[in-house]
């Protein structure tokens, strides 16, 4: 009867620890002008210095083809890399505050269920 008892303990217990670990997956971003997203815990989010660097990056190369956007502000970006050290997804976060919104429903998606697509 001991036995059961730790047993359904033990049981318990590890039901528990799943469900906290699990629910400390994710890390809460939160961005200027109300973004506000979660990535999961082991992505590597980009310094200052390298957002500068690949900023600077996209400016070069988009300048020379005129098409540069002054205006436009990266604040954030990270990478999620694979066991061999390639980056296998990435989320980059830019704003550019002077581009007149021409898609509504990509900013405002319709809730699920809705039949709108």
């Amino acid at each position: 009867m001991k036995a059961f008892r730790a047993l359904s303990v033990c049981v318990f217990l590890s039901m528990y620890a799943v469900n906290v670990i699990a629910a400390n997956n994710y890390v809460p971003i939160s961005l200027p002008h109300g973004v506000r997203m979660e990535l999961p815990r082991n992505w590597e989010v980009f310094s200052l210095n390298l957002r500068i660097m690949l900023d600077s990056s996209v400016q070069a190369k988009t300048e020379s083809i005129g098409m540069f956007d002054a205006s436009s502000d990266l604040n954030f970006a990270a990478n999620f890399y694979d066991d061999s050290g390639k980056t296998a997804a990435l989320v980059n976060v830019r704003y550019y505050p002077n581009m007149a919104r021409v898609q509504p429903i990509a900013a405002y998606p319709p809730p699920c269920g809705s039949g709108a697509s």
